[in-house]
Parts: C-alpha cells; structure tokens; sequence
C-alpha cells in the first residue's frame, strides 16, 4: 500500500509538467477564442 502512494506520487510529478504546459494553452487558446467572437 506504502510503495502504491509512492509509485502514485511519481506518477503526479512527471505529469505536473505536460499538465501545466496544457493548462497553459489552453488559457492560450480560451483567450484567443474569447477573442475571435468578441470581433466579427
């Protein structure tokens, strides 16, 4: 149970980088988005 939690921490730590880098775009993408409709 002890080495899961551990294994499921890594897992968090190698996937914080592409999740920011995605949350990143995305706001990118939003604003982009919000953007475009707001001129015709």
């Amino acid at each position: 149970m002890n080495s899961l939690k551990k294994n499921f921490q890594n897992f968090k730590k190698k996937l914080d980088v592409p999740i920011h880098l995605f949350m990143i775009l995305l706001a990118k993408f939003r604003m982009n988005g919000i953007l475009n409709l707001a001129t015709p």
